[in-house]
């Protein structure tokens, strides 16, 4: 426990134990993490082991090496630098909008009388959608998904006006399912009115 020395074992991998067997050393990608733990940890030498069970188990001595000691510190150095000349521009970011879930097909077959629907059904799905969708915008994702919410309502709003031209066009008496359009209708259009506004 003087510190001279550090530990570092990965699980048990074929093409690492394979590595060691043939280099003497672990693989270039796991050298580096030894390397900065011999840096800031000021230890003379790093076990390396490999493996999960003893029969596996194989070890390997690592030394720091002077040129890959001046890569990690160049490599600190420059980060350093490039963090403390950067400045952040918001529109460096694009936000992608995620909409709600969709909602299912919507269809209605008529002969004089509604033969089938299931615009209950799709009323009920919407509404609590709706229901779901935040007001309260803070990050730009935020209004990403507003935005994003809007384009689905709308794209709802025409689907609702298609329908109810198609029934009109094949029945005129439809009063209780126009009822139920235009609940889902208003609901579409207070969501859109009031993410807008937002």
């Amino acid at each position: 426990m003087d510190g001279s020395i550090v530990w570092e074992n990965k699980l048990k991998n074929a093409e690492t134990i394979a590595y060691i067997a043939e280099h003497g050393e672990p693989p270039l990608h796991h050298v580096w993490q030894l390397e900065h733990q011999l840096l800031v940890t000021g230890a003379e030498k790093a076990m390396f082991t490999c493996g999960t069970d003893g029969e596996d188990f194989v070890r390997c001595w690592y030394e720091s090496r002077p040129e890959r000691r001046e890569a990690i510190l160049a490599g600190w150095k420059r980060f350093a630098e490039d963090l403390a000349n950067y400045t952040l521009r918001p529109d460096e970011y694009e936000f992608i909008g995620v909409a709600p879930d969709r909602l299912p097909a919507l269809h209605v077959a008529v002969s004089g009388r509604i033969l089938a629907s299931n615009i209950a059904e799709w009323r009920d799905r919407t509404l609590e959608i709706l229901a779901g969708i935040p007001r309260d915008l803070r990050t730009d994702q935020d209004f990403a998904n507003a935005e994003e919410t809007i384009r689905w309502a709308k794209e709802a709003l025409d689907r609702i006006a298609v329908v109810k031209d198609a029934v009109l066009a094949q029945m005129p008496d439809v009063e209780q399912m126009f009822r139920s359009l235009d609940d889902i209708g208003e609901a579409l259009g207070r969501t859109v009115k009031d993410l807008d506004g937002l």
